[in-house]
């Protein structure tokens, strides 16, 4: 009994987990591809390697172009990346969901290995003064730990949102796990898709 129990479970996450990714796009890495396990999504650095590859085609995605970084001044932008976080930073963004949904909330990011890393992501309506606020870790997106060069897509958060204008936030740290390192992530963008 206690078996098939745990077989029911794994099928079940699998189908789930499965139908996530369809969703929001796919993100499969082409098999055509002959760029040594990078995959043809059209982000600012084409060519480079993902553990995860993104979503081919979200719903919404937050750019380093489109990033307000006044509550953040000591980060640096490099090359499409934000860089060089410091713990009382904040990056945010303006934009518009069209449709009411559950959307994942996915960041694309590098981080060698190191110490274990947090980061917060305040989402506000349009008008509202207190965020709903997901909690997601940056897992090392490289085993050595001076490469930046590898990057991962984290999409463990998730909200209901309904259409209209929002401000989204990123925060190193949170209040359990404070951010103490000279940098936190090498951000490429975040990316929302609706299911």
């Amino acid at each position: 009994m206690k078996r098939n129990l745990k077989i029911f479970i794994c099928i079940t996450l699998i189908l789930f987990l499965s139908m996530s990714v369809a969703a929001c796009g796919g993100g499969n890495v082409d098999d055509d591809d002959d760029s040594n396990g990078s995959n043809d999504w059209s982000g600012p650095n084409p060519g480079i390697f993902y553990l995860k590859p993104p979503p081919e085609d979200p719903d919404v995605e937050l750019s380093v172009e489109g990033a307000d970084l006044d509550g953040a001044p000591g980060v640096v932008v490099e090359s499409g990346h934000i860089v060089k976080w410091g713990p009382d930073n904040t990056v945010s963004w303006e934009f518009e969901v069209e449709k009411t949904g559950i959307y994942t909330i996915g960041v694309l990011y590098s981080r060698p290995e190191g110490e274990e890393v947090w980061g917060m992501v305040n989402i506000y309506p349009e008008g509202a003064t207190d965020p709903r606020t997901l909690i997601f870790r940056a897992d090392p997106s490289s085993l050595d730990d001076d490469d930046w060069s590898v990057y991962n897509y984290k999409d463990t958060m998730s909200s209901l949102m309904e259409a209209g204008k929002y401000r989204l936030e990123i925060v190193p740290g949170t209040p359990e796990y404070p951010f103490s390192e000279e940098h936190f992530i090498n951000l490429q963008s975040i990316l929302l898709c609706g299911n």
